[in-house]
Order: C-alpha cells, then sequence, then structure tokens
C-alpha cells in the first residue's frame, strides 16, 4: 500500500471521528436549548397561574406551592443554561463540521491529484502530509484554546 494511500485512510477516518462527534455535540446542544425552553414555558406558564392563596395543593398552600415550585424550576433552568455554556456544545460542533470541511477539501486535492498522475512524487506527497498536519494541528490548538478559555473563566469566577 503507497503512502498516500495511507494518508487517505487517516484522513477518512478522521473525517467519520469527525461526524460522529459533531452530531453527538449537536444533539446535546440541541437537547440542552430544548430543555431549556421548556422549562422556561412552565415556569412562565406556574408564575402567570392566578390561585386562591386559601386552597391546598398536595397538604401545602397554594401560593407558596406555585411560588417553591417557580424557584425550583428556576434553579434548574440556571443549571441547565450554565452547563451548555461550559460544555459549549453549539461551538464544538461547528468545530467539527469544519475539520471535516478542511479534510475533505485536502481528500478531494488528494484524489485529483491521483487522477491526473499515476503516481504521487515524494514532494507531492510532503506537501499533502503538511497540509494533513497543519489541519491537525489547527484544530488541536482550537480546541485547546476553548478548554483553556473555559478553564479561565472557571478560575476567575472561583476568584471573585
Amino acid at each position: 500500500m503507497s503512502k498516500i494511500n495511507v494518508l487517505i485512510g487517516f484522513i477518512k477516518l478522521d473525517m467519520d471521528a469527525c461526524k460522529k462527534a459533531g452530531e453527538k455535540l449537536l444533539n446535546r446542544a440541541w437537547w440542552f436549548k430544548l430543555a431549556s425552553i421548556a422549562i422556561s414555558f412552565f415556569i412562565t406558564i406556574i408564575l402567570g397561574i392566578t390561585l386562591n392563596t386559601e386552597e391546598n395543593l398536595f397538604g401545602i398552600n397554594a401560593g407558596m406551592f406555585v411560588k417553591n415550585t417557580a424557584v425550583i424550576l428556576s434553579a434548574l433552568l440556571t443549571a441547565i443554561n450554565t452547563w451548555d455554556a461550559f460544555g459549549n456544545f453549539q461551538t464544538r460542533s461547528s468545530q467539527e463540521t469544519a475539520m471535516i470541511n478542511k479534510l475533505n477539501m485536502l481528500l478531494r486535492d488528494i484524489c485529483l491529484y491521483i487522477e491526473k498522475n499515476d503516481n504521487c512524487s515524494s514532494e507531492k506527497y510532503n506537501e499533502f502530509k503538511q497540509r494533513y498536519n497543519s489541519i491537525q494541528e489547527e484544530y488541536v490548538l482550537e480546541r485547546s484554546s476553548k478548554d483553556e478559555d473555559n478553564s479561565e473563566n472557571k478560575n476567575t469566577e472561583e476568584g471573585k
């Protein structure tokens, strides 16, 4: 198997991994947004309910029950939105998609080159390999910078 075919194999593996990771992250982002919308909806409904404060619900004063339920749901909403911001799932999904696009362009260029040339020259292979390495380095730097940003934000908040 030629070196260029091995490189193509690595590119395809990376594209598959990014696709799976991107879909997983996008699903998480979607569920967090859906949960946030649903809980906000219920908080609004609960706060809009007008009850006779003399009534009892589940053995608790109705007004107190509604207030406590709204507070608990608000706390849950805060936790969900905070976790969503911390996880940054939407942005990370976009990073995976960008990675797939870059790898796809590289793969396309390799395939077009191979179509025109029976043998891949050593210089051309090194050029393709360098592009692949650059894409990988950019991906790692982008991900690590996002992790550092989250870490710095967390440390800043803890120091307050």
